[in-house]
């Protein structure tokens, strides 16, 4: 018995840990066909697009917490399911997942299961289903949107709650779908940048999308729009990363929207958007770093690196020589200078560092070397990548880098109504500068057009502006500089 020497530390966890439940998968819940032990073959799809939810009730013979929730699923059943007294509303699926057991149709008859029971559940675990947790509960919507529960239940309303939490489905022909928990992207912006967006995008109407686009605002304010393109079915979803957008310059609230699905207007357009708090980057004085890895069970799966300001890989580990699994690591490297720098951890398996006791945790901690500071704490998980922005003081010293600029200046500065910025031009370049609040706000812009190489100098007028602290944003081809200001 293997499986179950495997299982019963986990499940004997289980009898006393409180019910573990996880919001909506951004994901299409994945069908599954099997054969009843009546010999009757059963399709969830088949149920779902009658209007039926369905439970799926992932269990062992020989696991007493699965068989402690049996009456709570018999009063589901009896209400909600296909018997005399139920509506006809949901469907259960008691999928026993031992292959080395065969009592199925013995425990079935001793304790009145009256739902369909399969005894070849093992052949679901390559389809996405945790079967190493046991009870696992998945309720799955008609619109494949599901929800999972792990842990012997006590009463059926934790399970009812997601039940009722299902949405309708409707025959919209334009209908896309994103959640404020389904975002991916980044969190963290250097000062001065805009972010690049990632989340799960679901469409839940009957005309297959090909292109939208993504505002992304603050306030009330649109400071950029990107767009997608690609193709998206019913029901099919997928975790679309967008170009980066926007410009920030404090920790704010940042407005996600998604507008004009192949160019229409969206049926249900409340389901389009959601906030993503974005904060500004942390910055570190030191140029070296200690990199602190604890790998899960699945240890090759995991990389990581770090780029500059110009995407650079400036450190790496983990792809030439894939980690061992369930190790104590420890990494240390230096940076080439100060700037922003963008730490990214992979995960080929899309699991992050698995939580899944029964196959191991991992964690990653990155401090600058000799001290306590935290530049990322990682651990859970983040999915197949996760993005972490932090700077370091100083200049950027690679010298192999093609510069744009030199000895950019801004003087006077505290200033009242006029500033004058100077610069070195390595080449002709095209040069636009603008005036930024501290929430990101613009207040002007002033484009020079094409300068040629060698010293410039331009005046920045503030008239009419307000005093306080600012930012000039100093655009050059495609280099971008900022540098603080004071107006009196």
């Amino acid at each position: 018995m293997k499986l179950k020497s495997l299982l019963f530390v986990l499940v004997f966890a289980l009898l006393s840990s409180p019910l573990f439940a996880q919001p909506a998968n951004p994901t299409t819940a994945p069908n599954l066909t099997l054969t009843d032990l009546s010999g009757k073959q059963q399709n969830m799809y088949d149920y779902l697009d009658q209007g039926v939810t369905v439970i799926i009730d992932i269990w062992a013979t020989w696991c007493g917490p699965c068989i402690n929730s049996l009456p709570s699923l018999e009063q589901i059943w009896n209400t909600k399911g296909f018997s005399a007294t139920g509506d006809s509303s949901v469907m259960i699926f008691s999928v026993e997942i031992d292959p080395a057991t065969s009592n199925e149709a013995a425990i079935g008859s001793q304790y009145n299961i009256p739902n369909p029971i399969f005894d070849n559940g093992h052949t679901i675990e390559n389809l996405g289903y945790n079967t190493g947790s046991l009870p696992t509960y998945y309720v799955v919507c008609p619109d494949r949107a599901w929800f999972s529960q792990i842990g012997q239940i006590n009463n059926p309303n934790g399970l009812l709650n997601n039940v009722a939490s299902c949405k309708p489905v409707t025959n919209n022909a334009i209908d896309l779908r994103t959640s404020f928990n389904w975002y991916t992207g980044e969190e963290s912006f250097c000062n001065g940048e805009g972010i690049t967006p990632k989340m799960w995008v679901k469409n839940m109407g009957n005309t297959t999308i090909t292109s939208f686009d993504l505002e992304v605002g603050q306030s009330g304010t649109i400071l950029g729009t990107t767009s997608w393109s690609g193709s998206l079915a019913r029901y099919e979803s997928a975790n679309i990363k967008f170009d980066r957008v926007g410009s920030f310059f404090n920790t704010a609230i940042v407005d996600l929207n998604i507008v004009r699905p192949n160019g229409l207007a969206d049926a249900v357009p409340i389901d389009n958007g959601m906030q993503v708090q974005a904060r500004q980057a942390q910055t570190f004085d030191s140029l070296n770093y200690t990199l602190w890895l604890n790998t899960d069970a699945n240890g090759a799966e995991t990389s990581w690196d770090i780029k500059d300001h110009r995407g650079v890989i400036v450190a790496e580990g983990g792809k030439a020589a894939p980690y061992f699994s369930n190790a104590n690591l420890t990494e240390t490297f230096s940076l080439p200078g100060g700037g922003c720098y963008e730490l990214t951890f992979y995960d080929s398996g899309n699991d992050g560092w698995n939580f899944n006791p029964s196959t191991g945790a991992g964690s990653m901690l990155l401090q600058p070397t000799g001290t306590r500071d935290v530049v990322a704490d990682l651990n859970g998980n983040y999915g197949s990548e996760k993005q972490i922005k932090f700077e370091v003081s100083g200049t950027y010293t690679d010298i192999s880098e093609e510069l744009t600029v030199r000895d950019l200046t801004v003087f006077p500065n505290p200033f009242q109504n006029e500033t004058r910025v100077s610069f070195d031009l390595v080449k002709s370049d095209r040069v636009q500068i603008s005036l930024v609040d501290i929430t990101g706000k613009q207040i002007s812009s002033y484009d020079y057009g094409q300068m040629g190489a060698g010293y410039q100098e331009v005046k920045v007028s503030a008239e009419n502006v307000a005093s306080g602290m600012y930012f000039l944003s100093v655009q050059i081809g495609d280099t971008k500089t900022i540098r603080k200001v004071n107006i009196q």
